[in-house]
């Protein structure tokens, strides 16, 4: 019977299957100190249509969201890998972000989804790396995240200004 979920900050581990087959889990807000996304977390939750993905998670494991109900995924620049079926046959999918500058190890991960016919949203400089790479390859269209369109400031350029080039790549934004 629960339909969304808070978790406190203070929490930095969430066990495997903690909140999977919640049916009537809608929306769900993780604690911002989270690095993993454990395997099977939210596995077959079917309504459950929207999450944050805290800044800080580094790994997304297996089967985490597969079989649920979401229409968008906005995934953090920290983010290195995703697992096999992570997001497996969400199938309603409308789009997804990925602000990680290096496109993050994915085999497998949107199983069963049509990728080409969901944006997916990255930063304008790595619009090429993510079309070429395993499994981010099946989103036929990749687009620039809109905030990252007009920035003039390349990679190379930011050598002279390392705390700068620091913050960018924090938000995700170089």
């Amino acid at each position: 019977s629960i339909t969304s979920i808070e978790i406190p900050n203070t929490v930095r581990t969430i066990g495997m299957y903690a909140f999977a087959m919640c049916a009537n889990l809608t929306s769900a807000n993780l604690p911002t100190g989270l690095t993993t996304i454990n395997s099977c977390l939210f596995l077959n939750c079917s309504k459950l249509t929207s999450i944050n993905i805290p800044e800080k998670v580094k790994t997304i494991g297996s089967t985490a969201f597969a079989l649920c109900g979401l229409t968008s995924i906005d995934l953090p620049a920290s983010l290195v890998q995703i697992g096999l079926g992570a997001f497996g046959f969400c199938d309603k999918l409308t789009s997804v972000t990925c602000r990680a500058l290096v496109p993050p190890a994915a085999e497998g991960a949107f199983e069963g989804v049509e990728a080409a016919n969901i944006p997916l949203y990255v930063h304008a400089f790595y619009v090429n790396d993510y079309k070429e790479a395993a499994e981010w390859e099946k989103f036929t269209n990749v687009q620039a995240i809109p905030e990252t369109q007009d920035i003039e400031t390349t990679p190379s350029s930011l050598n002279g200004d390392p705390e700068r080039a620091s913050k960018l790549l924090r938000n995700g934004v170089l």
